[in-house]
This record gives structure tokens, sequence and C-alpha cells, in this order.
């Protein structure tokens, strides 16, 4: 349970610092007296900030102020059958006085299996960029400190509970398959997809028909240095009901001129100095067996072209924010980056 708060007369920047501190996308927000007057969750913030809100405005007006509530009496069953019931991942909780309690997400209830989850690694790219040193050694098997990408990757996947693994291979493929081989030497299960063309980075998942996946799967690539928490992840697709789920990071881009917004000739409006948020692709993915067996198999595509291809469908395409640290080694610079970063991720 989260018992930290936001102060009323907080702006929305002090408002952001804080969440991102938190190892959940929301806040409540406090009075002097401790009573709670709202939630606000980083959704909230993005959207005011497209909206043009300012943000060293208060966060008071952008919050929720009439949220679903619990008192601190009710059983965590009630909790958890109240999340599910209203489609919602925390309920705060309240004293009889309406003072502020804690935060409760129903992700506290769910402890994920995540060895029943297969995984995914996406290591079959040319890695052009690195070039000269993957002329003869595929991206994912360059060395990061004192192993390669692709086992750094699968020893902390291992660490978080996952043991069966399906490896996506192209360029120089002998090289994965003989310093893995079935991945016991290494405490796991690997099996390989050898793709005959490249297929993109989401193409080759097509090829898993023949494995008879019956339970949805992580996707990662295989050239990404993090700490991201994989089995915090899967707890919180399997609470969305999504048909698949996409990591993403937040990042802030700041103008450093007003922004004048114009209509027909007119200046509708104006804001000095916005800062505004994304949310970048982390090349981590939770995706559904039904997803995968609705792709054309050897047909080259990307993963943003297949989950747009879902979102289509009808099918539900959720997201999940990683604060933490994230690398995509896509140059030399990223590279040598990596190599001093390897020392402090967790």
């Amino acid at each position: 349970m989260i018992t930290d708060s936001i102060q009323i007369t907080a702006d929305i920047k002090t408002a952001m610092q804080i969440i991102d501190k938190s190892s959940i996308r929301m806040a409540a927000v406090t009075d002097e007296n401790n009573i709670l007057r709202g939630i606000v969750s980083d959704g909230d913030i993005r959207r005011a900030l497209l909206d043009g809100v300012n943000i060293n405005d208060p966060v008071v007006d952008i919050i929720n102020p009439d949220p679903i509530t619990v008192t601190g009496d009710v059983i965590p069953r009630e909790i958890f059958d109240l999340c599910k019931e209203k489609d919602i991942l925390f309920v705060p909780i309240i004293a009889d006085d309406k003072s502020f309690v804690g935060l409760m997400s129903i992700l506290e209830f769910i402890s994920p299996k995540v060895s029943s989850y297969p995984v995914f690694i996406m290591a079959g790219g040319f890695g052009s960029r690195l070039a000269p040193l993957t002329k003869n050694t595929p991206k994912p098997m360059l060395h990061i400190g004192d192993k390669p990408i692709l086992e750094k990757i699968i020893n902390r996947l291992k660490d978080q509970g996952f043991r069966k693994f399906f490896i996506s291979t192209h360029f120089l493929p002998k090289i994965i398959e003989d310093y893995f081989k079935d991945g016991s030497d290494h405490g796991v299960e690997i099996h390989y997809i050898h793709e005959e063309a490249p297929l993109g980075t989401g193409g080759a998942l097509s090829l898993l028909k023949n494995h008879r996946i019956d339970s949805p799967i992580m996707v990662t690539n295989g050239d990404v240095l993090s700490d991201i928490d994989f089995k915090g992840l899967v707890a919180e697709y399997e609470a969305s009901g999504s048909d698949s789920m996409i990591c993403v990071k937040e990042v802030e881009h700041s103008i450093p001129y007003g922004v004048i917004d114009t209509d027909n000739g007119l200046v509708v409006g104006m804001i000095e100095k916005p800062t505004y948020v994304h949310n970048i692709n982390l090349g981590v993915y939770m995706v559904s067996n039904n997803i995968i067996s609705q792709m054309n198999e050897d047909e080259a595509i990307d993963m943003p072209t297949v989950l747009q291809q879902s979102m289509s469908r009808g099918e539900k395409v959720s997201y999940y924010v990683h604060r933490g640290y994230w690398l995509d080694i896509g140059s030399h610079d990223d590279f040598k980056r990596a190599q001093l970063d390897i020392k402090n991720i967790k």
C-alpha cells in the first residue's frame, strides 16, 4: 500500500516529480489536515499538458476530485473485487473522517506465475550501425562487461522467474546457437526460430504457430539493456484484461519559446515555453496467442504494425510505464555508454 500523498498546494511539475519516483502511476492529493481531496495520475498530467495547461499550474486544477474510495475496515478481497468490477487498478483508502490512509493496488493481490509465460527474443538483425564490431558477430552477442547483451537479457528474465525462451535468428545464427545451445547450461529452456529472410521486428512471431503456444508471450528486442520489472509488467498485463501491452517510458520535450496556436488566420491560444510529455516504445511487449494466430506466416512486419492491425480489429492494447534505466544499443556511442552503465544497473 502506498501511503505518501501530494499536497493540494503543489504545482503540476512537483506532482510529476513525485509520481515519477513512485512505483505506481498515480498519487493521492491531500490538504493540510491530510483529508483526501482527490487523485491524480500520470495520464491526467499528460492529457492536461497536451491541452495546453502549464506545468507550473496548481495540481488541484487537474485532479479527479471524486474518486472511488473505500474505508480502512474493508477486507483486501473486497478491494480486489471492487477494482475488477470498476476496471480500475488503484483505490484510495480513507478513515471515517475522510483522512487519507493509503492507495491500494489490485496488483498487490496478483502474483503472476511468470514461469508459464514464454519469452520471445528478437536477435536476427544485422546490427549495421555497429559495424565493424558486427562484421563477424551478431549484435546481441557483443559483450557488455563480461557477457553478451543477449545473456544479460536472459539472465535478468531468469532471475525474475522466466524459464522458456524462443530466440529468432537470421544473421550468423550458429554463433548464437553454439553459445546457448538448448539453454540447460544457463538454467533455462531455449528454442530457436530461424528467419530465412529478415521479417522485421514482428514477423518472426508468426513462425511460433508451429510451436502451439497456448498462452500470452513476452516479446523483447535482443539489444536492449534495462532494469525493467518484468514480473510487474506481467502482473499489470494480467490485471488489464488487454490483448497486448507495450512497455513505454515517459520523456519530456521542452520548447524554449512561446508557442502560438492559430486557426483560420486568428491566434486562439498562447503557451509560454511549454513542456510536452511523450511515451516512447521500449521494444518490450506482452502479446496474446490470439494475435499471433492471426498473423500471416513469413510476412515481414514490424511490431507497431502488428499492434495497429490488432487495434483495427477492436482488440485492446494497453501500456506499462517503466521509470527506471533503459538503453537501446543502436550506435557506437550507445555501446560505449552501456559499458559504463552496466556497473550500476541493479
